[in-house]
């Protein structure tokens, strides 16, 4: 027998309820999560970067304008390898293309700071792969080591 009025004998407004007390835990979820990232980055020593796959910036964490004078928003949509010492551009370019090829890896290159001087980076990376695990770009963690550099030379 038909119900009068087509409803489903669910109480639609205890529904929604649960709904929208639901959509509100996962809010505040994906609140905590977000701000514990942002503290992270926030006071992470390391670079941290996203290249999208020609190189080119689409994340770089706030310890860029502590070790390279450079604010993360001034990096995003530029191109890496600029940065990179022209001695050792092609080298480096490269050896991060054979890194990336092998799915990870790290090397060393200078890096220019924005002051026009140049630090030493140990650059450690990994492919990000899409769906049918084809590299669609990379991330990058570098750490200056300018200081075991210059203790090398002596």
């Amino acid at each position: 027998m038909p119900n009068p009025g087509g409803t489903t004998g669910v109480p639609s407004i205890d529904l929604q309820m649960l709904l929208d007390e639901r959509v509100r835990e996962r809010t505040a979820e994906l609140t905590a999560s977000e701000t514990r990232l942002r503290r992270i980055t926030d006071h992470m020593v390391d670079l941290v970067a996203e290249f999208d796959d020609r190189g080119y910036y689409c994340y770089a964490s706030p310890s860029y304008e502590r070790v390279l004078g450079y604010h993360p928003d001034e990096l995003v949509g530029t191109w890496a390898p600029e940065k990179i010492h022209p001695d050792e551009r092609k080298t480096v370019i490269a050896a991060i293309g054979a890194m990336l090829a092998a799915g990870e890896g790290s090397t060393r290159f200078r890096c220019r700071h924005k002051d026009g001087t140049y630090r030493w980076v140990e650059s450690t990376g990994r492919n990000i792969l899409d769906a049918g695990d084809r590299p669609v770009g990379s991330v990058m963690g570098s750490r200056d080591v300018t200081e075991q550099e210059r203790a090398a030379e002596h």
